[in-house]
């Protein structure tokens, strides 16, 4: 059972990696710092976080390490590619998504390293 599970894990990490790398190469590393887009990617991320902590105290469960440990990826990826030309929003294009992805990651890194000088055991319990 143990390898099984090792197998399964590396394997979802392999399609992971794949459709992260397949995104990656999708797009120009400009769209990545486009500014007209960036204040929607910054509110979306706030809206995130700020919808987050108010279920996390409507469910009194405490806020901290739970809040920032919201990233988004590959759901997001996989979703915004199956999106046919026709019905998407011009507003939404690579460029947000990647910002969205990027900054959910900034607030998961920085979550995970203050946790991580608080309370090493918090950290061994997320992974």
């Amino acid at each position: 059972v143990g390898r099984l599970k090792a197998l399964v894990v590396e394997g979802a990490f392999l399609i992971r990696s794949l459709f992260f790398l397949q995104f990656g190469f999708s797009f120009q590393s400009s769209e990545i710092f486009s500014a007209e887009t960036f204040p929607w990617a910054a509110g979306i991320t706030g809206a995130i976080f700020l919808l987050r902590a108010i279920l996390l105290r409507v469910l009194k469960v405490p806020l901290w390490p739970l809040l920032s440990v919201a990233p988004r990826g590959l759901i997001t990826i996989l979703l915004f590619l199956s999106i046919e030309s026709k019905n998407s929003i011009s507003m939404m294009n690579k460029s947000l998504i990647v910002q969205v992805i990027v900054l959910t990651a900034v607030v998961l890194m920085t979550g995970i390293l203050t946790i991580g000088k608080q309370d090493k055991s918090v950290v061994r319990d997320i992974h």
